[in-house]
C-alpha cells in the first residue's frame, strides 16, 4: 500500500548500472560478447540521464535493440516502443557506455 504524501521513485538508467557491468568500449573492440537480453545503456555526457534498452543481438559496434520512450525514425518525438539498430561511438555526447548482463532463476 502506497504512503500517502510519499512519491514512489522509479529507478533510472544508472540505477542498472553494477560492478559487473561490461564497458561498451571492451564490446567494441571484441573483448566481449553481448547475449540477448542484456542491457544496453546510455549516458549524456557524465551525468545521470539516459536511455537503456534491451539487446535483441549484439556484434562489436552495432546491434539491435528494444527500447522505450523512442520514435522509429529517431529523430522525433518519442512515440512508444520499438525495436532500434544502434551503434557504439565513444566520442558521442549521448552514447552507449555499459551493457548490464540480465539473469534469471
Amino acid at each position: 500500500m502506497p504512503v500517502v504524501g510519499v512519491e514512489p521513485t522509479l529507478p533510472k538508467e544508472h540505477d542498472f548500472v553494477t560492478r559487473h557491468s561490461i564497458p561498451a568500449k571492451d564490446v567494441l573492440r571484441g573483448i566481449v560478447e553481448i547475449p540477448p537480453g542484456t542491457l544496453e545503456i546510455w549516458e549524456h555526457g557524465s551525468t545521470i540521464h539516459g536511455h537503456i534498452g534491451s539487446v535483441i543481438s549484439w556484434e562489436r559496434a552495432r546491434g539491435e535493440a528494444v527500447e522505450g520512450n523512442t520514435h522509429p525514425e529517431g529523430h522525433k518525438e518519442p512515440q512508444g516502443v520499438w525495436i532500434r539498430y544502434r551503434d557504439i561511438i565513444p566520442s558521442d555526447y549521448f552514447r552507449i557506455r555499459w551493457f548490464t548482463l540480465v539473469t534469471y532463476r
